[in-house]
């Protein structure tokens, strides 16, 4: 895989992760976690996509992070309603089901550089 293809397949990613945390209809979520795993399977291999994984896990954790405090914060002021709570609980769970494959992904990237 060449650099450019494989910078595409890498802000592809990135682009999906930013997007997971902006949807609540399941079958949009759903169809972007299935695009998820495509593009991180066509990236390419080695330490530099190692690093960005390793980004990512940061980044995705950071993401949870702030979203759960916010919907904390809502919560705690009175501010959301259960409908809105069903909602917002949705879009963490999906930012935690695209955690869940990217940390899956750097288990199996890292087994594969290091052997």
């Amino acid at each position: 895989m060449d650099d450019i293809t494989g910078s595409i397949h890498s802000h592809n990613v990135d682009q999906i992760l930013e997007q997971l945390g902006t949807y609540v209809d399941p079958v949009t979520r759903s169809a972007l976690l299935k695009l998820l795993v495509i593009e991180e399977n066509k990236l390419a291999k080695g330490r530099e996509q190692l690093q960005n994984t390793e980004r990512r896990i940061s980044d995705g954790k950071a993401r949870i992070a702030r979203v759960a405090g916010i919907i904390d914060g809502l919560i705690e002021h009175g501010l959301m309603d259960r409908d809105q709570l069903s909602k917002a609980l949705t879009v963490l769970t999906a930012l935690r089901e695209a955690q869940t494959l990217i940390e899956r992904r750097y288990r199996l990237m890292t087994d594969a550089v290091l052997v």
